[in-house]
């Protein structure tokens, strides 16, 4: 038994498969997406979705890159990373002191699949540059990250209840699919999706607990 688990440890690793943990959105720190108006994440949509956007694409160049977009900066609110959560299963309430430090993050988190690697991220700051020169973006938000200086505080969880120490805000979703050709014969192609983020909130959350 033993054996086959390192066997089939050592046949991830060669696959490459991810090990990271799942997560809902597909973006990791990223737990939700609303979006404002219509929109829509790339692991929400159908094959059939993503096979009409390839088809959309049409024929291939002789040499280059094609894209086509489900949705360009698509306003959206998100949570991401939880800072902590604490659960009262008792009948008294329950008093947290905590002191928080402000921590890194990243203001952008791309996801690529299929044969598109991680040196794609390079091609999307080119195509953000074209969405601006041809005028794409409707979006005139900045990215502006609030900054929290370290800080302490408490608060009292009430008897069966969680309160959730959670990061939210406002994000803007960028997604599509592309093809590289070579000699009009496909060489790369995949889906890939952004989310910049445009604002950072610390929220308490509080929730029931089934008793």
């Amino acid at each position: 038994m033993k054996k086959l688990l390192i066997f089939t440890l050592f046949l991830w690793i060669f696959l490459g498969l991810d090990l990271y943990a799942y997560s809902p959105t597909g973006h990791e720190n990223v737990s939700v997406v609303e979006f404002i108006d219509d929109g829509e994440l790339l692991i929400d949509m159908t094959s059939s979705q993503i096979e009409a956007g390839y088809k959309t694409l049409g024929r291939n160049r002789l040499f280059g890159w094609k894209h086509y977009f489900f949705n360009i900066k698509e306003e959206a609110n998100y949570v991401g990373e939880i800072i902590f959560s604490r659960s009262n299963r008792t009948t008294e309430k329950l008093k947290i002191d905590y002191e928080l430090k402000e921590t890194h993050y990243s203001e952008r988190s791309i996801k690529t699949t299929g044969s598109l690697s991680a040196d794609f991220e390079g091609k999307i700051k080119k195509i953000d540059a074209g969405l601006k020169a041809s005028a794409s973006v409707t979006s005139d938000k900045k990215t502006a990250v609030t900054r929290v200086e370290d800080t302490s505080f408490s608060f009292v969880v009430d008897p069966f209840h969680r309160m959730t120490f959670r990061v939210t805000g406002e994000a803007l979703v960028t997604n599509g699919v592309s093809k590289l050709s070579i000699l009009g014969m496909t060489f790369k192609k995949g889906t890939w999706e952004y989310i910049d983020i445009i604002t950072r909130y610390y929220e308490l959350y509080e929730e029931e607990l089934p008793r």
